[in-house]
């Protein structure tokens, strides 16, 4: 109870595990999410196991669209270095010719 009234202060900054949080905002109306700009998930090559998935789809289905997310790691899996690959961009570089 003590932490859904923090939460429905609209702070700037909430720290959580991705089941405390999904557990906060299922089961009250006075916190939100969607104004958040920035989701940073730390652990990310844990997060992406499939335990994860159901309190990660409720917390993506409350967040603004958007945002940036950002995902740490210490360690190196094939599930990261896929990720990596998939959200990698090449730079665009556009030169205009001068005449």
């Amino acid at each position: 109870m003590k932490q859904s009234l923090r939460l429905a202060e609209r702070p700037h900054v909430v720290i959580a595990t991705p089941g405390r949080l999904a557990d906060h905002l299922q089961s009250t109306d006075t916190f939100s999410i969607n104004h958040i700009k920035f989701l940073v998930l730390d652990e990310a090559d844990r997060l992406l196991e499939s335990s994860f998935a159901e309190d990660l789809q409720i917390i993506f289905d409350k967040i603004s669209q958007d945002r940036q997310t950002l995902l740490f790691s210490a360690t190196l899996t094939d599930t990261i270095e896929q990720l990596k690959k998939l959200s990698s961009r090449e730079p665009f570089f556009h030169q205009v010719k001068s005449e």
